[in-house]
């Protein structure tokens, strides 16, 4: 079974780590979202979008920031515009196959310029279930270089998933307390 919950939280705006003002990516608002998934599945968030506002960027890592360990990023893939959809929140399995997502990917290390389009490039994250119960992720943490210059740069995104034995009595994956 697989369910998910829309947009959750949006307040506040995440700051770069460590690149000066005029940073090449664009900070996003908080949010979040929650999906139920059995143990040992692979699924992608494609919820996130990376928007270059200046020079030209290669992605050089993603990982999570904050969080618990019942969720492992097995990898993750760049598309770029032109697409259907700006993102599409979740995918089976990794990489996915999916209609409505272009067969054009950004090799890695590829370069990321500008997009005219406004849609920015999709980040499609890899996450595998490793062990029961209700895990959460706090944030992504995106490295890049900028004009041969590296930066990492905090995007608040958070993603609750729940084992289908962790739902609520409403059969929801609940965000944890805040």
């Amino acid at each position: 079974m697989t369910s998910c919950l829309l947009l959750a939280a949006c307040t506040g705006i995440s700051t770069p780590t460590s690149s000066p003002a005029g940073t090449a990516l664009e900070p996003t608002n908080a949010h979040g979202w929650a999906t139920i998934q059995k143990v040992g599945t692979r699924f992608t968030d494609g919820f996130e979008t990376l928007d270059v506002v200046s020079e030209p960027v290669e992605v050089t890592s993603v990982r999570f920031g904050g969080g618990e360990g019942g969720l492992k990023l097995v990898g993750y893939e760049l598309v770029p515009s032109p697409r259907k959809l700006a993102s599409i929140q979740l995918l089976k399995g990794f990489p996915p196959k999916d209609a409505r997502l272009p067969d054009a990917r950004v090799p890695s290390g590829g370069q990321l310029k500008v997009d005219p389009t406004g849609q920015g490039y999709q980040l499609l994250l890899g996450i595998e279930v490793t062990a029961p119960g209700r895990w959460t992720r706090n944030s992504l943490i995106v490295g890049y270089t900028s004009s041969g210059t590296p930066y990492e740069q905090t995007f608040d995104a958070e993603l609750t998933v729940c084992t289908p034995a962790f739902v609520d009595a409403e059969g929801e994956c609940p965000f944890p307390d805040r």
